[in-house]
C-alpha cells in the first residue's frame, strides 16, 4: 500500500478485494488495514485506486457486521467527504459501501458525522449526505 507504483498498490487492493468478498470474516485486529484503506480513499489521486478501497471497507463492514462497529465513525467521515467525487462509478461504490457500513451501527453513532457533512462546502456531498440520511431512515 506504500508503493510508490499505482499498479502494485492496485493489486494488493484486488488481492484484498477478492478475500473481502467472504460472506463472513473471522474477527481480529483490522485497525491497521482499515487505517491504510481510509489514507486511499482520502488521498490517493488515482481514481481507480479509490473505487477499490472503497468496496473493500464496504466488503469488510459486510463481512466483520458488529465486530466492524469500531471502525464506523471514522470510515463515515471519509466516505461522506469523498461524496465531492464527480465520477458516477465511484458515487456508487461510496453509496454502496456507505449502506454496509450503517448496518454494523446505528444512526445514533454516526449522527455528529452526518451533521457535519450537512454542513460541508461541497453541495454534492450535503446532497449525498441527506440521500444516504433518507434511505437510512
Amino acid at each position: 500500500m506504500e508503493s510508490k507504483k499505482w499498479q502494485e498498490r492496485k493489486e494488493a487492493l484486488e488481492a484484498l478485494q477478492k478475500l473481502a468478498e467472504a460472506p463472513k470474516i473471522a474477527p481480529a485486529d483490522y485497525n491497521e488495514l482499515i487505517r491504510a484503506l481510509k489514507k486511499v480513499v482520502s488521498k490517493d489521486a488515482n481514481v481507480l485506486l479509490v473505487g477499490i478501497a472503497v468496496k473493500c471497507i464496504g466488503l469488510l463492514a459486510t463481512g466483520l457486521r458488529k465486530k466492524f462497529s469500531h471502525h464506523v465513525v471514522d470510515c463515515m467521515e471519509v466516505l461522506l467527504e469523498k461524496f465531492c467525487e464527480k465520477k458516477p462509478a465511484i458515487v456508487q461504490a461510496l453509496k454502496e459501501a456507505a449502506d454496509a457500513v450503517y448496518c454494523t451501527t446505528t444512526l445514533d453513532a454516526i449522527s455528529e458525522t452526518c451533521i457535519a457533512s450537512l454542513e460541508h462546502k461541497t453541495p454534492s456531498v450535503r446532497a449525498e449526505t441527506v440521500s444516504f440520511l433518507v434511505l437510512s431512515l
